[in-house]
């Protein structure tokens, strides 16, 4: 099981390429030719950067980069760390162009080592690595939760979702990283549970800390704390609070005293990330209540188009046949950690929404065991439901 679903990983990672999709109209989004053509690819890259870009766009005419995808790229062009002078807007997030930074550095002693594409590449290697293991890890994690059958189906239907074939081929810790850190965070989380102790307490949290640098997901904190206080595990929660902010502090100390910079928060000081709650609550209770009535709404729209609706579906159906203790509970914490995050944001997005595929995948698998008549047809519901939960089959089709 375990090599057909690295094997899926890799067939993704070729349509991520050759079948992309994005946005319509949207100028974040630049086809490859244009990229090739200009002027950014002879003056921020090298001679036979020009020549590697157009091969890759005759390769593969449709893919298109993020606009994100530069800033990932100079970041480890222009000297990993000491570029976060010029390019701060990513310093609350190091973890991704690390990896990048790692990968990329004995690969660039061997070849050019200023070459963008060489460093698109480790990137593109970094991405494929990440959704290998991170695949492998939800595996375990449902395995240990549900059964071999359930762990693979979701495991399965997350390599073909919208999210993954969009993300996986873009040089951005937007996406994939994300998905690795939620994966992992909450792998760690259901082994301690499983096995507590102090040693393991204090490893976890730093581990925790380390990933929120790739991505600041504070909802998964906030889940985490949702659950200890409830359990009325206080002292081990306000310990895990404490020690996983360790990574991070650290990070900002390097950043001030070691290289000299200025440590911001761009989400916070560029898109008021928080600050609009000030603004809100300042404002007439009518308003307040608008805004409180809509999020809702919001929310479960985005999560219905987040994962084109019928696992969603399916989900709701199969959290009743779940055989693990406080599941609505879990289930509720975990959509309401999220719907926390989002609404603190000021920012709701089926992207952002797909987040919650730990809960939704597994119990919608669940679901379609559970149907009527599931034993005999599940071979045909199991394909329709992976065939209409993914991009690709759409893909595919628009462009023969």
């Amino acid at each position: 099981m375990l090599s057909i679903l690295v094997l899926g990983c890799l067939i993704q990672f070729y349509l991520g390429f050759a079948n992309p999709a994005y946005p319509e109209g949207n100028k974040c989004w630049r086809p490859i030719f244009q990229v090739a053509a200009s002027e950014e690819v002879m003056t921020e890259g090298t001679i036979g950067d020009k020549s590697l870009v157009n091969k890759f766009a005759t390769l593969f005419p449709e893919y298109r980069m993020n606009c994100d995808d530069a800033y990932f790229l100079r970041l480890v062009q222009r000297g990993f760390p000491e570029s976060f002078s010029n390019l701060s807007i990513l310093m609350d997030q190091p973890l991704y162009p690390l990896l990048i930074f790692l990968v990329f550095k004995p690969i660039g002693l061997l070849f050019d080592n200023q070459s963008m594409s060489v460093i698109f590449a480790s990137a593109m290697a970094v991405n494929l690595l990440l959704m290998i293991f991170g695949v492998l890890l939800f595996y375990y994690l449902l395995k240990d939760l549900f059964s071999p059958k359930v762990a693979f189906l979701s495991s399965v239907l997350l390599i073909f979702s919208p999210l993954t074939h969009v993300m996986l081929v873009q040089s951005t810790s937007t996406g994939i990283m994300e998905v690795f850190i939620i994966i992992a965070y909450i792998y760690l989380l259901n082994d301690y549970a499983g096995r507590p102790g102090q040693k393991r307490l204090v490893m976890y949290s730093i581990l925790a800390g380390i990933l929120m640098t790739g991505k600041m997901i504070f909802s998964l904190g906030i889940f985490v704390i949702c659950l200890g206080i409830y359990f009325k595990r206080i002292r081990e929660t306000v310990l895990f609070f404490v020690i996983h902010l360790v990574p991070l502090g650290i990070w900002y100390l390097f950043v001030e005293w070691g290289l000299g910079i200025k440590f911001e928060i761009h989400v916070i000081t560029d898109y008021n990330f928080g600050i609009w709650l000030f603004d809100l609550f300042s404002s007439p209770w009518s308003t307040q209540l608008g805004v409180l009535i809509n999020v809702l709404p919001q929310y479960f729209e985005s999560i219905i188009y987040g994962f084109m609706m019928i696992p969603v579906i399916l989900s709701c159906y199969g959290l009743h046949y779940v055989e693990i203790k406080h599941k609505y509970l879990i289930y509720s914490l975990y959509l309401v950690s999220f719907l926390i995050l989002f609404f603190i944001m000021n920012v709701i997005l089926p992207r952002l929404s797909f987040f919650l595929f730990p809960i939704i995948y597994p119990t919608a698998v669940i679901g379609l065991k559970n149907l009527p008549h599931a034993r005999f047809f599940s071979p045909v519901i199991y394909t329709a439901i992976i065939i209409i939960s993914n991009i690709n089959v759409y893909k595919i089709l628009e462009y023969g």
